[in-house]
């Protein structure tokens, strides 16, 4: 068995290392009130390149109200993009988000026993757009939880 080797999805996560902050708009769900807040990314390379790993902190009214932990990683054999995601929700990770890149748009999709969830990063070299919408297992469709404009601070 021949060991991986950092390839060209690994290079494309690299584009997100860096420090984002933004304003986001929060939809009222099941875990709380809709409404406006601001958000903090930080992405780094570690493990030779293998993975980015990403901290986030929403606050709302000057509170920090959300935290995440997440690690971006590349499926050896189908070179999707897998995203581990752990937060302040206190769900654990389970199987990880999968999905690719078109052009500059990762879009990563993530099924559990409470329904699918869609991420969707837009970057270029100064912003990143953010959104997650969600289809609980009861729904027929996706419907919007958070989406944020992040500017590059570093």
């Amino acid at each position: 068995m021949e060991m991986p080797k950092v390839g060209a999805e690994h290079q494309r996560l690299l584009a997100f290392v860096g420090e984002w902050e933004g304003d986001e708009e929060v939809a009222a769900t099941a875990w709380g009130p809709g409404g406006p807040a601001f958000g903090r990314m930080s992405f780094r390379a570690d493990l030779d390149g293998f993975v980015v790993i990403q901290d986030y902190l929403q606050q709302r009214n000057s509170r920090v109200t959300f935290r995440g932990h997440g690690v971006f990683t590349v499926d050896p054999e189908t070179k999707e993009i897998l995203w581990y995601w752990f937060d302040s929700f206190g769900f654990p990770p389970g199987d990880p988000a999968r999905g690719r890149f078109e052009d500059n748009v990762l879009t990563l999709i993530r099924t559990s026993v409470r329904g699918s969830s869609r991420y969707v990063y837009r970057i270029d070299a100064q912003h990143c757009h953010f959104s997650i919408e969600n289809k609980l297992a009861v729904d027929s469709d996706f419907s919007p939880m958070v989406s944020g404009k992040y500017l590059r601070k570093d």
